[in-house]
C-alpha cells in the first residue's frame, strides 16, 4: 500500500476511538469500538494454544478489521422510539410467509377428516394408529429441517446470483432427504414388532399396529420432491406456486380419496392409501414444475 493510503486509513480508522458501543467497560464507562476489536484480537491471541486448528493470524486479522465499516456506519444501537413498519418489506415477508405457513395448516386439516374414518374402525385402528403416528412424529422434525437447511442456501445463493450453485443444493438436499428417508423406512420397518410392543402389550392393536407399518414404511422417500422443491423455491422468494401444489396434493387430492375411496370401502389400507398417493402426486407436480417451469425468478422458461 501506498505511504499516503495507509496513513488515510489509519486515520479513517481512529473514529472507532471516539464511535461508543450498546456496552459498558468494567468501571461503567462507555465502551469504544475500537477497545471492542483491541479486547477480541487480544483474546484469540491468548487462546490460540486451544484451536490449534486454525489459522491464528487469519483470525487475528478478522478481529481487528471486523468492525472497520462502523467508520462510516457508526456503531447501530436499538432504539426504540425509532422502531417502524417498513411496508413494502412487510409486504414481501408476508406474501413469502403466509403460504408457508398455509402449506402447514393444509396437513392438519386433510388429517382431521382421517382421523375421523380411523375412529369408525374402532378403539383397536384408533390405538394402532395413535402408535403409528408416534413412530411417523420421529420422520417429520428431520425432513422439516433438511427442507429448512435448503431453503437457507438456497436464498443466500439466490441473493449472490449464483443459479448453478442453487442447482447443486438442490441435488444435495434431494440425496440427503432420500437417504435419511430411505433409512428410516428401512429402520421402521425391521423394528416393527419391537417398537409397537414399547406401547402396548394387545395382541389385537399390536397386529393392527404391524399392518399399518408395513402399508406405509416404504414409501417415505416418496416425499422428498415435496419437501426439498418446495424449500427451494420459497428460498428464491417463490412461495406461491408451492403452496398451490401443496394444497392440491395434500389436501383436495387427499379429501377426494377419502370420500371416493376410503369412507366407501372403510379398511386400514383404504386409509392408509391416501399417505403415499397424495405424497407421489405432489412429488409429481413438483418435478414437472421445476423441470419444465420458471420456478426460480428470473430464470428463463425450459418451455
Amino acid at each position: 500500500m501506498e505511504v499516503h493510503k495507509l496513513l488515510e486509513t489509519l486515520h479513517i480508522a481512529e473514529r472507532l476511538k471516539d464511535e461508543l458501543r450498546h456496552c459498558d467497560t468494567s468501571k461503567g464507562r462507555r465502551e469504544s469500538v475500537a477497545e471492542h476489536s483491541w479486547r477480541i484480537a487480544l483474546m484469540a491471541l491468548f487462546m490460540q494454544d486451544e484451536f490449534p486448528e486454525l489459522d491464528i493470524n487469519k483470525v487475528i486479522r478478522m478481529c481487528l478489521i471486523h468492525d472497520l465499516g462502523e467508520c462510516f456506519t457508526g456503531a447501530c444501537r436499538l432504539q426504540l422510539s425509532e422502531l417502524r413498519f417498513d411496508r413494502a418489506l412487510l409486504g414481501r415477508m408476508t406474501a413469502i410467509g403466509l403460504p408457508a405457513g398455509l402449506a402447514s395448516v393444509m396437513y392438519s386439516a386433510a388429517n382431521v377428516i382421517i382421523q375421523k374414518a380411523i375412529n369408525l374402525l374402532g378403539t383397536d385402528a384408533a390405538a394402532a394408529w395413535s402408535i403409528f403416528w408416534k413412530l411417523d412424529g420421529i420422520y417429520w422434525p428431520v425432513s422439516n429441517a433438511i427442507g429448512i437447511t435448503v431453503m437457507t442456501f438456497t436464498g443466500q445463493n439466490y441473493g449472490a446470483r449464483q443459479p448453478e450453485r442453487i442447482r447443486k443444493i438442490i441435488r444435495t438436499g434431494l440425496g440427503m432427504h432420500l437417504g435419511f428417508s430411505a433409512l428410516f423406512s428401512l429402520t421402521l420397518f425391521l423394528t416393527r414388532y419391537l417398537t409397537v410392543r414399547c406401547f402396548t402389550d394387545d395382541p389385537a392393536v399390536i397386529a393392527e399396529g404391524v399392518t399399518i407399518i408395513c402399508m406405509l414404511a416404504f414409501f417415505y422417500p416418496v416425499f422428498c420432491c415435496v419437501e426439498v422443491f418446495s424449500s427451494a423455491m420459497r428460498g428464491c422468494g417463490n412461495s406461491v406456486m408451492p403452496t398451490v401444489l401443496t394444497l392440491f396434493g395434500t389436501c383436495l387430492l387427499r379429501l377426494a380419496l377419502l370420500y371416493t375411496v376410503t369412507f366407501p370401502h372403510l379398511s386400514n389400507w383404504t386409509i392408509a392409501i391416501c399417505y403415499p398417493a397424495t405424497w407421489g402426486a405432489t412429488s409429481l407436480l413438483f418435478l414437472i414444475y421445476y423441470r419444465f417451469f420458471r420456478w426460480m425468478p428470473g430464470q428463463k422458461s425450459h418451455t
